[in-house]
This record gives C-alpha cells, sequence and structure tokens, in this order.
C-alpha cells in the first residue's frame, strides 16, 4: 500500500513487522531510544501572591494583619498544586485519597534497559540506569543515567544509545524494555512515551504511549527491537513489539522466546 514503509529481509521470527530503520549515516550513525514520564503540569493550582499596593498605587494599610492568613493559604496551595496531577488521575474522593496524593507526588520511577544479543541470541551485555552498567566495553552502546521522577514533554528523561558505526558483529540483535521500580504498575505511572528515533535528525521512526490495559498488572514493557539486516539501506531494521509484562520479569529468557515467536 502507498505510503507505508517497506518490509526488511530478515531470518528473524520474532514478533511484529520488519521495517527498515532510517539512519543519518554521516558521523557514528547512531540511533537513540528515549523514555519520558511524569505529570505535565495538567490541573496545576495557580498560587497568586497578594500585594502590598493595588494597581492604583495605594498601601493596603491592615496588609501586615493579613500576612499570617495570606501565609497560611499559600502554604496550602502550594500542596494543592503539588498534588494536582495526582487528584486529576485519581479523583479527590475523600481525605484518605487526598492523603496518598501526597504521598504519591513526584515518586513514579521508570527505568529505560537495553538488552543486546548475537545473531544467536546469545546475550552480549545488557546496558541500563545502573551507575556500574551505563555502557559496554566498546562505549559504543550507551545510557544517559538515571532519572527518577521524569519530566514528561520536556524531551526524554532517559535515553539508551546505539553507534552502528564500526559495531561488534556479535552485536546483533538490540531489545529496548521499559520497568517500574516496583512500587507502581505502568497503569498508575502518568503520561509515559517512548520512542525510537534517527540521534542526528531526532527523527522518530516510532512512538508509543506507554497505556496498558486497565485490568492489567504490568510492571514491565518491551517497546522495540533492532536488528541487523542487509536489506535495508542503513543495514538496521526494527520491530514494534509493545508488550506489557508482570513484576520481576527474567528479562534474558522473556526476550529469547519472544525472540521465537511469529
Amino acid at each position: 500500500m502507498a505510503g507505508e514503509p517497506a518490509i526488511a529481509v530478515s531470518s528473524f521470527a520474532g514478533k511484529g513487522p520488519a521495517v527498515p530503520l532510517e539512519i543519518s549515516q554521516q558521523g557514528v550513525k547512531r540511533f537513540v531510544v528515549g523514555l519520558a514520564w511524569g505529570s505535565r503540569g495538567h490541573g496545576f493550582v495557580e498560587i497568586p501572591v497578594p500585594h502590598l499596593r493595588d494597581e492604583n498605587g495605594h498601601y493596603d494599610i491592615f496588609y501586615f494583619f493579613k500576612l499570617p492568613f495570606h501565609l497560611f493559604r499559600i502554604t496550602v496551595l502550594a500542596l494543592l498544586r503539588l498534588v494536582a496531577p495526582e487528584f486529576h488521575r485519581r479523583g479527590v474522593t475523600d481525605f484518605q485519597t487526598w492523603k496518598q496524593g501526597i504521598k504519591d507526588a513526584g515518586r513514579y520511577d521508570l527505568d529505560l534497559s537495553c538488552f543486546a544479543f548475537d545473531s544467536e541470541m546469545r546475550l552480549q551485555c545488557v546496558i541500563g540506569p545502573s551507575e556500574e552498567v551505563y555502557a559496554d566495553e566498546s562505549r559504543k552502546v550507551y545510557h544517559s543515567g538515571d532519572d527518577k521522577q521524569g519530566s514528561a514533554g520536556v524531551g526524554d528523561d532517559e535515553q539508551a544509545f546505539v553507534e552502528t558505526l564500526d559495531l561488534s558483529d556479535d552485536y546483533a540483535h538490540f531489545f529496548f524494555v521499559v520497568e517500574t521500580d516496583g512500587r507502581y504498575s505502568l497503569n498508575e505511572t502518568p503520561n509515559a512515551t517512548v520512542r525510537l528515533a534517527d540521534s542526528r535528525t531526532n527523527k522518530n521512526a516510532v512512538k508509543h504511549t506507554i497505556a496498558p490495559p486497565e485490568d492489567s498488572d504490568a510492571h514491565g514493557y518491551v517497546f522495540c527491537h533492532v536488528f541487523r539486516d542487509a536489506g535495508s539501506k542503513s543495514g538496521w531494521a526494527y520491530r514494534d513489539i509493545s508488550e506489557y509484562v508482570p513484576f520481576s520479569t527474567d528479562w534474558v529468557k522473556y526476550l529469547q522466546q519472544l525472540s521465537m515467536r511469529a
């Protein structure tokens, strides 16, 4: 059909159709996977600050008598502003919900990881947000570092990069996964998105909102699989996996099994 990407030639039997990955041929020929999550500021409560003088320049002679009330009001509104995204997501129904909103605000933490395999699906390296696995030995596969709160809408919060120029032939398959820290499921984490892009142009090949079915308890998400493909111009192709998994998944075993599924 016109306008659809050509199907790449590959012997890999993984889930989803294979699509050629566009990678700029200048520089290190790098692609990136970016993850973002967190409040977009939806429902923020405005906090007007009282002025000593009005718009006509007249002083409020009772200002300092009112000051304790103003300070109390500002404190309450600031607290509401902090938990407003949680109010919007859950709905404020009772005092317990309000207290839980305060407790949960700013505590959502997602992690982006990359699992690299050879042509026989033998694990070569794992790149993630932990300091000890920021990069592989060749420094061609690396992570931007851990982000514990997210910003949703102000660029990626965590990124994983792969430089394909002179990359070892032992790296044939890359799987990119997202997982929670265990406190909340992906159903509860607000505004999470993940994308695959050409690092030089920042053009997205695919981008998804992470939104599991409401009745699921997903703590992990297999985003995509990028692999070597001689039939594509860049020598690489990708498959859009988009599969949710439970907490404490054995990622290596799971991805190896996933690679055998049609």
